[in-house]
């Protein structure tokens, strides 16, 4: 049966509302082991590795949500192709009258691909503001300091078993310099009121 563009807003309109703040991490910011693979030259860089994607349910059918990935970047790239549609998002780009975009978890600057394991529904405010503002962060760290290795590292938060957009993004960069990035950035209609800045 063909998904009408009603049936997926009606869907998203019944998740869960979030709570003003997130829940416990799914993971710690990247472990010493990861820098240290990183910084040393033992983990590939600019290979980007997106974490298993998720199993749940959308409108009555089984689908598969991403979590999430981790990359050791040593130098920035430009996107190239098409990215593509993850479950659940809204065919018409709008959700409830707001725009949504289909954003990268690892950033297309630092290699992150465009398949679905790496593509999750953003609102366009956050997309090109909230979270394009810790990728520029980390791009300016490896376009400015050849020779650094930036740690970059997303995982995504989910409102409930169901739920096709995540509620929150947390983005941690750790770079060989010094240079330290963590953000909680929750994925609202309007953006966050207070932008993480590195």
């Amino acid at each position: 049966m063909e998904k009408r563009p009603k049936d997926e807003a009606d869907e998203h309109n019944s998740q869960p509302k979030v709570d003003p703040k997130p829940g416990l991490r799914l993971t710690d910011s990247p472990s010493k082991l990861d820098r240290e693979y990183c910084f040393r030259g033992r983990m590939e860089a600019n290979k980007p590795q997106n974490f298993e994607m998720e199993p749940f349910t959308w409108l009555g059918e089984p689908a598969r949500r991403a979590t999430g990935g981790i990359v050791c970047a040593t130098r920035t790239t430009k996107e190239s192709g098409e990215r593509a549609t993850p479950a659940g998002h809204p065919l018409d780009g709008n959700l409830n009258g707001t725009k949504v975009e289909r954003g990268h978890l690892i950033a297309a600057s630092l290699h992150g691909s465009n398949l679905v394991d790496n593509i999750v529904t953003q609102y366009r405010t956050v997309d090109r503001s909230d979270v394009k503002i810790i990728e520029m962060a980390v791009a300016r760290v490896l376009d400015n300091n050849p020779g650094v290795s930036v740690l970059y590292k997303v995982r995504v938060q989910y409102a409930s078993p169901t739920a096709a957009m995540p509620a929150w993004i947390h983005i941690d960069a750790v770079g060989s310099n010094g240079f330290t990035c963590l953000a909680e950035i929750q994925n609202l209609p309007s953006g966050n009121e207070t932008k993480t800045r590195c």
